[in-house]
């Protein structure tokens, strides 16, 4: 018998690890990471840091976690095979969105955040830092949603050993 669950409790554990290395980041009072809480507290573009790290924490963590716990309901209480193919493809596609939107979002924030508050650039130039990051966002943000259809199918599509 497979175990989907054990796989995707292991990368929610990683992420946890990720998520902590990623806060201690932020709130080090050792240079530059101060800067980054400046960036964040300076509005505009430092949302973009933010909206990524929340991204990473809630999507990442606890949607990995979610399907940990659906695959082992599935695999252990209800006795049925997840179909394989299905959730590697689910595991891949939600982990390579998630992560890439996040860490794109996130340096986008800092890059955008650093001009505009630390060089005060003006508003112009800041969204020319900021819109070579959008469809590249767009577009991890779609492989995330397929990955977490697919992770539906693979539940719906389980047969009974």
């Amino acid at each position: 018998m497979s175990t989907w669950y054990a796989t995707f409790k292991k990368l929610t554990l990683i992420n946890v690890v990720v998520a902590c290395l990623w806060t201690l980041i932020m709130v080090l009072p050792i240079q530059p990471f101060p800067t980054i809480l400046r960036i964040i507290v300076g509005g505009g573009p430092g949302t973009w840091l933010i909206l990524g790290y929340i991204l990473y924490l809630v999507v990442g963590f606890a949607g990995h976690l979610g399907f940990s716990y659906l695959y082992y309901l599935i695999e252990k209480v209800e006795y049925r095979k997840v179909n394989g193919l299905l959730a590697g493809l689910n595991i891949i596609t939600m982990y390579i969105g998630i992560t890439g939107a996040s860490f794109m979002l996130a340096i986008a924030g800092i890059l955008g955040g650093y001009a505009s508050t630390i060089l005060h650039s003006s508003s112009e130039e800041v969204r020319l830092i900021l819109e070579p990051f959008v469809n590249p966002i767009r577009i991890l943000s779609i492989v995330a949603i397929i990955g977490v259809l697919l992770g539906i199918a693979a539940l719906y599509l389980s047969k009974r050993t």
